[in-house]
């Protein structure tokens, strides 16, 4: 492999990673929206789609790792390792450096990004569940019943994280 060639391949594969990163995003936007506007019935089409875009990732970071491990042909150094893929590096252009470096600080800010998107979209999946489980304690009470015990009658376990399991199976 060519330095050219694998400068060309790299970046490609980081700029594919960064719109697929990107489409994660939206994808996190799109189900926060749903969750705060109690619009479950578009979440199985978002979560589709984050799924569809994990695997695509997935794949492009395979083929990502792939081509490191083989830009260390370039050099002498064929092992793959960081220091191997930092000789090969200090061969491309300054302008594929420089484009290199502008992609990697964008994919750490989207990870970042995503990072904060889940992290709301499972506290308010959180909340929501808790105030569903209040609202059922509610009208358990209400009823006269017991909350011990689920629909189908199997214990209802709580755990270390404050959940509570439904309907256990051993």
């Amino acid at each position: 492999m060519t330095e050219t060639r694998f400068a060309s391949e790299l970046l490609l594969l980081l700029e594919a990673q960064t719109g697929i990163c990107d489409e994660m995003i939206s994808l996190a936007q799109r189900e926060q929206q749903a969750l705060t506007r109690v619009s479950p019935g578009h979440l199985p089409a978002i979560l589709a789609a984050q799924s569809a875009c994990t695997e695509r990732l997935a794949r492009n970071q395979a083929h990502l790792e792939a081509t490191l491990r083989n830009g260390s042909e370039v050099t002498d150094d064929a092992d793959g390792s960081p220091s191997a893929l930092a000789s090969v590096l200090a061969h491309v252009p300054p302008e594929v450096r420089a484009r290199l470096t502008t992609l990697r600080d964008g994919l750490e800010e989207r990870a970042y990004t995503l990072a904060v998107l889940n992290a709301q979209n499972a506290l308010l999946v959180r909340s929501g569940l808790l105030q569903i489980d209040q609202a059922a304690a509610t009208l358990a009470h209400a009823l006269g019943e017991t909350r011990s015990y689920g629909a189908a009658g199997a214990a209802r376990i709580p755990t270390m994280d404050n959940t509570i399991t439904l309907d256990r199976q051993v």
